[in-house]
């Protein structure tokens, strides 16, 4: 149902954007990635009962696009994945619950990773980690 759900999405999501009237039925190659047409970068995710698409035209400043939906972690797997994502120190003034950070890091990987592997880069969780997150929630994330 979420393949269906995604490709419906992604359809709606390119005539959106293109608005010539055509349908389209995304395309996946041999490895799994999604075929966007040409000129076109799009990314899908879906969780639950949820499903997002977005597409852009290629621009000189974009090239790719990555997005991520995530379930909130349980406060296990949350410590656990802390110690492979995080490359800094959990902030002791927390701006918000352990289980909502270590999601919102992991989303945030999900979609870099998304959104480079696009272009050809593969990365891994060891090349794209969070180095902070201030009061306003604005995200500081670096790629090696």
């Amino acid at each position: 149902m979420e393949f269906l759900a995604g490709r419906v999405c992604s359809a709606t999501a390119l005539e959106n954007l293109l608005r010539d009237g055509e349908y389209y039925w995304r395309l996946k190659s041999s490895n799994g990635a999604v075929l966007w047409p040409k000129n076109i970068a799009g990314s899908i995710s879906h969780s639950n009962n949820f499903v997002t698409a977005v597409t852009i035209k290629h621009s000189n400043e974009v090239q790719s696009i990555g997005v991520d939906i995530e379930k909130i972690m349980s406060t296990q797997k949350a410590i656990d994945l802390s110690q492979t994502i995080l490359k800094c120190p959990t902030p002791s003034d927390m701006i918000m619950d352990i289980t909502h950070y270590i999601t919102l890091v992991f989303s945030a990987q999900e979609s870099l990773y998304k959104a480079f592997s696009s272009t050809g880069i593969t990365l891994s969780y060891e090349d794209i980690f969070c180095i902070g997150i201030n009061k306003e929630k604005n995200m500081y994330i670096t790629c090696r």
